[in-house]
């Protein structure tokens, strides 16, 4: 278990790096398609490799007695989280509005300052992991 830890944190930094350039780059070059697509697909590639690793360091770093609670908490965080992400990102797009044809619609600033926010939580989750790596092996 010891020697993939290394790998597992490897594997989720590089996710979370993955995900952090993809919501930049969408940020700063959402006017196309075909780029838009291609960002999309290396958030979809660095989220993916983060949501299959993060559950197995959780539970692998959890005392043997306590690895269904482990379980347990980090799926009510997880669920939590986007909870208060679908609030805060609402909040945010029904803030940074404008008026097309006489309706109210978010406007494209306000997707900007959304992968905004997330880039810089994924940039969060890099940082953190590799703090607590280090952490664990102190």
């Amino acid at each position: 278990m010891a020697d993939q830890a290394p790998r597992q944190t490897a594997t989720l930094v590089i996710g979370a790096l993955l995900s952090a350039l993809s919501y930049l780059a969408t940020a700063a070059f959402h006017d196309s398609l075909p780029p838009f697509l291609l960002w999309q697909a290396g958030l979809g590639l660095g989220g993916g490799l983060v949501a299959a690793v993060l559950p197995t360091i959780v539970v692998q770093r959890a005392p043997r007695d306590s690895v269904g609670i482990a379980s347990g908490l980090y799926n009510a965080g997880r669920t939590a989280a986007g909870s208060v992400a679908g609030a805060v990102f609402a909040a945010v797009m029904s803030g940074l509005v404008i008026t097309v044809s006489g309706k109210t619609v978010s406007a494209e600033s306000s997707y900007v300052v959304v992968w905004i926010i997330c880039a810089a939580l994924s940039l969060a989750v890099a940082g953190l992991s590799i703090a607590l790596a280090r952490g664990a092996t102190e």
